[in-house]
């Protein structure tokens, strides 16, 4: 029987810290912006962003400025900006899934 190297659980390591790493940037993207009420599932694909790219800017970020700019519009115009910062936030969800 061949004796199988640490690989595998090497692997396994790498990928539980990746998932909780993409959870955390998700976590923390939200936060950042007062959006507390996303369901995990929502956190954990925008956390995926932080590792794509368009255009050369990373995703994540783009989401977060998008954001922002759209809460405070929203605001001077006197709509709701926690509305219109959630929809910018969430605008390139699609690009995280594969």
């Amino acid at each position: 029987m061949k004796k199988t190297s640490g690989w595998v659980e090497v692997v396994e390591k790498v990928k539980t810290d990746m998932e909780e790493t993409v959870r955390r940037e998700g976590e923390t993207a939200a936060f950042e912006l007062g959006l507390y009420d996303l369901h995990p599932e929502i956190l954990r694909l925008m956390g995926r962003l932080k590792f794509r790219t368009s255009y050369g800017q990373n995703v994540l970020n783009h989401s977060k400025e998008v954001a922002f700019l759209a809460g405070i519009m929203a605001r001077e115009i006197g709509l709701n900006g926690h509305v219109a910062a959630r929809a910018a936030f969430l605008h390139d969800i699609g690009k995280a899934i594969d």
